[in-house]
């Protein structure tokens, strides 16, 4: 990893975080790829296979992933195959000291950047910059789209997403939503905004995504005897 021609890979979990086990140097790692629990091929037969943790697993992945990169552009140079996977992965931050965070590789959306695709995303922006809502509140969640999003839907629920309220967007790319957040203080507000290709609520997408927002009781102050005159002394 400390040659300076060399990829340093680290090892992220099917959560999308650091594996526990990964090295990390601000300057010399650059990407995440997947490293926990990989079913892999062995040794030990020419079938057999076993589930494998460690940066060795994770470095194949990034491997591959450039030599898929490299048959969709094969003009593309070092630094522009590099680049791609870098301005599209996801962002993992590492647990270690001094923080930091590096990309977990995102191949198709790689290969896209490459080859000059821009694919539909949309992007919330929950009231106030902040999934903190106050109970009993009316909020406003808003989004909007690159590329030609159509027919957008968003679903709310308040009830920790065991059931949605489905709302069609008045226009394709941009809209918002409000309601009010409910008082129960455990209740856990989901939202999500997606691309439904023919407006039905079962439709999904790889634009579908959530935001979960927690919400606060209110404080209510009874006096005594039910009003608001106090006996001096007492």
């Amino acid at each position: 990893a400390c040659i300076s021609s060399a990829v340093a890979v680290g090892a992220s979990t099917k959560l999308n975080q650091e594996a526990s086990f990964n090295n990390w140097h601000k300057t010399l790692q650059e990407f995440f790829a997947p490293g926990v629990y990989i079913y892999s091929s062995t040794g030990d037969s020419n079938s057999s296979y076993e589930y494998w943790d460690g940066t060795s697993m994770a470095t194949p992945h990034v491997t591959g992933a450039w030599a898929l990169l490299r048959q969709a552009s094969p003009t593309s140079t070092v630094d522009e195959i590099f680049s791609a996977l870098s301005s599209t992965g996801v962002s993992i931050k590492t647990v270690c000291a001094g923080g930091g965070t590096r990309p977990l590789i995102q191949v198709d959306a790689a290969i896209n950047k490459l080859l000059g695709i821009v694919t539909p995303t949309l992007t919330v922006t929950a009231p106030n910059g902040s999934e903190s809502w106050t109970a009993g509140s009316s909020q406003t969640i808003t989004w909007t789209s690159t590329g030609s999003v159509g027919n957008v839907k968003i679903d709310y629920s308040i009830d920790n997403g065991s059931s949605y309220t489905t709302v069609e967007a008045s226009t394709a790319n941009d809209g918002s939503q409000s309601w009010t957040v409910p008082n129960t203080p455990s209740t856990r507000c989901k939202v999500r905004v997606r691309e439904a290709s023919d407006g039905s609520p079962s439709d999904t997408s790889d634009n579908a995504f959530s935001i979960t927002t927690s919400t606060t009781s209110a404080i209510t102050v009874t006096s005594p005897n039910g009003g608001d005159s106090w006996e001096s002394g007492s």
